[in-house]
């Protein structure tokens, strides 16, 4: 990757995790700075709620960069019945409680069909394992996943965060992790990762891949 990455960290409020790597994302691609408030506005953050990708995405995609999103997601059903989609998706009633709970899902599906249908995406329907994760890096891509935060930090819980993947070493990873508490170039292995990203199983796991 010879992109230059500046790294952010979340907020104090802990719920600013897209933001920081939205904004990573999009100065190392575009050479502009963006404001908290900026990251904020383009990926439609709500004051004391988590952000779901969708408007993120989409902004990636305005500016006119191309996105690579893998993920076994059911969007078809997702624009008709959240909540049957994301049972679909995760099969963990407490965790799709949780996201009903805190999400605007008239939003969420608006958003969703925007970015299913914007030139600049590809959308492959299906769980990426770590070989995915060395193909799009040869791509000159940085990637976007979301983990179990608590899974990173070895304790069985489960707390939605996102992190950049900048680079893959034999069996090493390096992430970008905005925290709390933020790690810059944090090293985690092969099978750390894993076992965040494939929470609650491997059908949970994420690539957002963006390249110029």
């Amino acid at each position: 990757m010879t992109n230059v990455l500046r790294f952010i960290p979340n907020e104090a409020d802990n719920l600013h995790c897209l933001q920081a790597c939205y904004q990573m994302v999009y100065e190392a691609f575009t050479a502009d700075k963006l404001t908290l408030r900026e990251a904020e506005t383009r990926t439609n953050f709500v004051q004391g709620k988590p952000t779901w990708p969708f408007a993120a995405i989409l902004s990636l995609m305005d500016a006119g960069l191309k996105v690579t999103y893998l993920e076994n997601f059911p969007i078809n059903v997702f624009i008709k019945d959240p909540k049957k989609a994301l049972m679909i998706q995760y099969g963990d009633k407490k965790i799709v409680k949780g996201m009903l709970d805190v999400l605007n899902f008239d939003v969420e599906v608006e958003l969703a069909r925007k970015c299913f249908k914007h030139q600049n995406m590809n959308f492959q329907q299906y769980s990426p394992d770590i070989e995915d994760i060395d193909n799009l890096l040869k791509t000159d891509s940085l990637l976007i996943a979301n983990v179990n935060y608590w899974k990173l930090l070895g304790k069985d819980e489960y707390a939605g965060h996102f992190v950049i993947i900048e680079k893959k070493l034999g069996n090493v990873l390096t992430l970008q992790n905005p925290g709390l508490p933020p790690v810059q170039n944090q090293i985690v292995t092969v099978e750390q990762f894993i076992e965040a990203w494939h929470y609650p199983n491997k059908g949970a796991s994420n690539i957002i891949a963006v390249k110029r």
